[in-house]
């Protein structure tokens, strides 16, 4: 993590490298292949979270991959053309599985929706209350809007991810 800091911190962005579709295909398999039977043991230790995964390839060019709903990691073509080696590759999956298997996934969807209920509750109240009905409604939405969205910030577990991968990959 620190090498990582160091060379976004200096501007070295990797290169983009030329690959086919079925690089791309063949390096996530290869990858996920590997981290399957570590990555389903510390899943199962932790015994929090969804321990089946499955892995979809996006044409993203950017450098991106997230974990979804229900196990579902997607990983965008970027991440490949950016690797410089499969080992790169495989601490993104690793740190997409260490979201399911910590259950950060569901969690987060939770904190969204609490938010979004707290945030509706506040602001339609606070216009009804100001004698404003006919902009209760918008106001309820917005504070839904801004409720959901705090609660997406207010759960991040990268670092965690980070660590429970390092943990996988070891």
């Amino acid at each position: 993590l620190g090498l990582v800091s160091t060379e976004i911190a200096a501007g070295a962005l990797p290169a983009r490298r030329d690959v086919t579709d079925g690089e791309v295909l063949a390096t996530l398999r290869a990858a996920q292949a590997r981290l399957l039977g570590p990555a389903t043991g510390v899943c199962r230790e932790i015994g929090a979270g969804t321990c089946e995964w499955r892995v979809r390839a996006t044409g993203d060019r950017s450098m991106n991959a997230s974990a979804m709903g229900d196990g579902l990691i997607v990983v965008n073509r970027g991440i490949v053309e950016y690797a410089r080696s499969e080992d790169e590759v495989a601490f993104v999956l690793a740190h997409e599985m260490a979201h399911h298997a910590a259950d950060h996934v569901r969690r987060a969807g939770r904190n969204t929706t609490v938010g979004a209920v707290l945030g509706g509750l506040l602001l339609g109240g606070l216009a009804a209350a100001a004698g404003a009905p006919s902009v209760a409604g918008d106001a309820t939405r917005a504070g839904m809007q801004a409720g959901a969205g705090i609660g997406r910030l207010s759960f991040s577990k990268e670092r965690e991810a980070d660590y429970i991968a390092a943990v996988m990959l070891h």
